[in-house]
Parts: C-alpha cells; structure tokens; sequence
C-alpha cells in the first residue's frame, strides 16, 4: 500500500480528530485532514521506534495503526533548538506512558540531530498537560510570552 495508505489514513484521522475535537481553528476541516496526513506518515515511522515495525511494508499492521489513532505530537527542529506542539492522545488512552513515550522519542531525535534547548507549547488551562510536562524536567518559563498574529 505505501505511501498511498499513509495519505489515507491521514486524511482518516484528520476527519476523526476533528470529529473528536471540534473547533475554531483555521483551515477547518481541510487543514486538520493535511495535518493528519502528514501526522499519520510520521506515527509510521514512531511505529517503528517503539514497536520495532516496519512503516511502510507493515501498513496493516494493528501497532502502527494504533500509534497513529491513538496520540501524536509535532516536533520541529531549527537548527539548534527544538519544538513540541500540539501533544495529543485519546482521553481513553491518557495515563498509560504513551505521552511521555512521543515526548521521549521526539527528544532522542532532537538530541541526535544536535538539540541545545527543547521548547514546549502548552495551553495555561491544561492542566494535566502541564503536569506532564513538569513531570519531564521542562520549566515552566512565565517571563516569556508568545506573539500571533491572524491573516484576515
């Protein structure tokens, strides 16, 4: 199947997760279904990492669907530091490790890409999420804000 099931399942999950989420973000549903796409090609490869699966030649392999539907998070990298956004796993599958499973192999490949600093984005209201990210080592940095800006 390939990379033809990853959009699939991309385009699966990005439907699915703003069925479970719904909100005002921008792009609707289109942006949450290309999110999921390239979300779901990269759950392949966390597949992978932690149940050892090969992500491509595996594509129907139950561990790298789960991986995939279960939780995800975005790691950026730009050179010398590196990001966390948009952690996320199923309120039914919260407290068994898998968080700080993503969290783990997001910082494994930062550190092996050269990583100084890792940064978090974290919602105030979040409170089991700040929790966990406490619970990991990272600081809470409040003299620092960050700036947005909306297009019109």
């Amino acid at each position: 199947m390939g990379i033809l099931g990853w959009i699939l399942l991309g385009l699966i999950g990005g439907a699915i997760a703003k069925a479970i989420m719904p909100g005002d973000d921008p792009g609707g549903i289109i942006v949450t279904m290309i999110i999921g796409v390239v979300g779901a090609v990269l759950a392949g490869f966390l597949a992978a990492a932690i149940f050892d699966a090969d992500p491509v030649d595996e594509f129907f392999d139950i561990s790298t669907w789960l991986t995939a539907i279960v939780g995800s998070l975005i790691v950026t990298w730009d050179g010398w530091r590196g990001g966390f956004h948009r952690l996320a796993v199923r309120p039914d599958h919260r407290r068994r490790g898998l968080a700080t499973e993503l969290v783990r192999i997001g910082e494994e490949q930062l550190r092996a890409r050269g990583a100084v600093r890792l940064a978090a984005i974290v919602a105030r209201d979040e409170t089991a999420a700040l929790e966990l990210w406490e619970g990991l080592g990272y600081t809470f940095q409040p003299e620092h804000l960050r700036f947005i800006r909306d297009f019109d």
